[in-house]
């Protein structure tokens, strides 16, 4: 909002960036020149919502924590290293934290109307306009317990109900924080949405670089896994599926 002042306008400033994570996909645009502290803090936020920062990590019994910590020293002196040299020094306790906080999800709660969450809100008599998103993902490969991490694109035609990007992006923290495999999360978010806005069709498309692809076997550095998932008039009607995906073109096969 502009400041009411005698002095003359000072020079607009740049708009803040959106914090959904749909901003980052279509372009990687210069990061404006920030002014005010409240600009800056909420672009630190708006960052983090972008590569989808893990939440804090599951609280556990301190035995629990040191016994996860035990393990990780035994793991690096079976290898050959030595728990205690200077690079190492609080490793297994860095690596305890990280596990504990990707596999947030198991202890989150699904939002409103969702799969297994609260009671959803009455769906509307009418439909509401098609609804879709992008937001942005880290999980990790419950074969090979290595990061993936990608995008997934939802489409909700005629929902009843709304659904923010807030909450999916709260469903996908949840089902993404946690040991996975790339096609049970993309049907986990399309059953999830589906529950949530009571829509007619559903179309969730996961795409996503694995690390067990790149830094093991195959060894494909550029390569990507495409998932699809759709519920209701997009399940059964592959002409309805391939006008959905002309959408998010690029994506038609």
């Amino acid at each position: 909002m502009e400041a009411e002042t005698a002095a003359a306008a000072p020079p607009a400033r740049a708009p803040l960036p959106c914090t959904s994570s749909r901003a980052s996909i279509d372009g990687d645009d210069a990061a404006p020149s920030y002014v005010h502290a409240g600009e800056i803090a909420a672009a630190n936020r708006a960052a983090a919502a972008l590569v989808h920062l893990p939440r804090p990590g599951r609280a556990v019994p301190p035995a629990s924590r040191a016994a996860m910590e035990a393990a990780v020293r035994a793991l690096l002196t079976e290898c050959g290293e030595d728990p205690g040299r200077p690079g190492l020094r609080g490793a297994p306790e860095r690596y305890a934290a990280f596990l504990l906080a990707s596999t947030a999800g198991y202890s989150g709660a699904l939002p409103r109307g969702a799969a297994g969450g609260e009671p959803a809100p009455a769906a509307a008599a009418t439909p509401l306009p098609s609804w879709e998103a992008s937001v942005r993902f880290t999980s990790q490969c419950e074969h090979h317990m290595l990061p993936f991490h990608g995008v997934a694109r939802v489409l909700a035609v005629d929902p009843r109900r709304a659904m923010t990007t807030a909450a999916l992006e709260d469903v996908v923290a949840t089902v993404s924080h946690r040991l996975q495999v790339q096609e049970r999360l993309t049907a986990q978010l399309a059953d999830a949405v589906a529950a949530a806005t009571a829509a007619s069709g559903v179309l969730v498309v996961a795409d996503a670089a694995h690390m067990c692809m790149v830094s093991r076997g195959v060894e494909k550095h550029a390569s990507s896994t495409v998932t699809l998932a759709a519920r209701g008039s997009l399940a059964g009607g592959a002409a309805a599926r391939r006008d959905a995906l002309a959408r998010w073109g690029g994506m038609e096969h």
